[in-house]
């Protein structure tokens, strides 16, 4: 029985200890205390307040209010999440960096397709209100009309050109374009490459001591007409016998020229027959050689020395041969 007493004792003590006892300054995930409860650090039992969600949260659901009993707040309900901002939109030519996300204090970076420039911010940042500044644009970038090349036309003839805008240059007739026919507005809203230029191309007459000229021949030669050369008996040719006039108005190669030459203009010919020529002309030598023996023979008789050594070796019969022996 006493024991109950002591219980019921220690009971008493306890909540007249609690009762009354005030709350610390209460606080949330992502969330402030409305009014001047912000301002308090201590609350009497049985206060209430209330929460907000924080700047760039917003709530979700959940009770923002919470009571301190005994020195202890009620379970906090309210749920705040960050403040998406969602898409911007879409910038025709150009494009969106989302490389943080669309939340509360996050930013996109605009950036233009190549040809085109950025008007308006490059930078937007998701603020309470959503987006703090609206989309720029992306306009497409211009070139002025090139300079004047003389003795050419070019199309088409505008005041602005767009980027990638090619223009065509036409020379005068009699004239030689030097340089790109075509040239287009670039990124660098200038024309690249360089206009060309319309040239009068006019070679000199090929004039070469001791040759003549193949073909053609021309009264006035221009750009890649061509000439060929050839040297007269007796000359040799250095150098390519055909040039060409080029765009600097010179012959390409260089012209010929004409030496004399040491010995024979045209080389022998070489190999096999050579040969036989030089023998046949041997042959035909000895036959000719043994033709004047015979006739001188036959005309003049056989000489003395030359009938002794027939005796001596029997050639003959001992009898000494008459004129008209010899002759038969």
């Amino acid at each position: 029985m006493s024991m109950i007493y002591v219980l019921l004792f220690g009971s008493l003590v306890f909540a007249l200890t609690t009762q009354g006892q005030p709350c610390s300054k209460p606080q949330g995930d992502h969330m402030v205390l409305k009014g001047d409860a912000i301002l308090s650090n201590s609350f009497p039992d049985g206060t209430a307040v209330s929460f907000q969600c924080e700047t760039g949260y917003m709530s979700v659901g959940g009770s923002a209010s919470i009571t301190c009993t005994a020195g202890t707040w009620s379970p906090i309900r309210l749920k705040c999440e960050r403040k998406n901002c969602g898409s911007p939109g879409e910038v025709a030519n150009g494009n969106i960096d989302y490389a943080t996300g669309t939340y509360f204090g996050d930013k996109i970076v605009i950036t233009c397709n190549t040809g085109f420039r950025l008007v308006g911010r490059s930078e937007i940042v998701c603020g309470v209100d959503g987006w703090m500044s609206r989309l720029p644009e992306c306009e497409i970038k211009t070139c002025d009309p090139p300079a004047k090349v003389g003795n050419a036309s070019f199309s088409p003839d505008k005041d602005v050109y767009d980027y990638r805008e090619v223009i065509q240059y036409t020379c005068l007739k009699g004239f030689t374009l030097n340089g790109s026919k075509s040239i287009s507005c670039s990124e660098d809203e200038i024309f690249k490459p360089d206009p060309p230029k319309c040239i009068l191309v006019k070679c000199e007459e090929p004039k070469i001591a001791d040759a003549e000229t193949v073909s053609p021949y021309l009264p006035l030669y221009g750009y890649l007409d061509t000439v060929t050369h050839r040297c007269t008996s007796g000359f040799r040719m250095e150098g390519e016998p055909t040039s060409t006039c080029d765009i600097n108005s010179k012959w390409t190669p260089g012209l010929p020229q004409c030496v004399v030459s040491v010995g024979p203009t045209r080389p022998p010919d070489s190999g096999a027959p050579n040969v036989w020529q030089s023998w046949l002309i041997a042959i035909l030598v000895i036959i000719a050689c043994c033709g004047v023996i015979a006739c001188g023979c036959h005309f003049f008789g056989v000489p003395a020395s030359i009938k002794t050594r027939f005796r001596s070796q029997g050639g003959y019969s001992g009898n000494v041969a008459t004129k008209d022996e010899v002759e038969m």
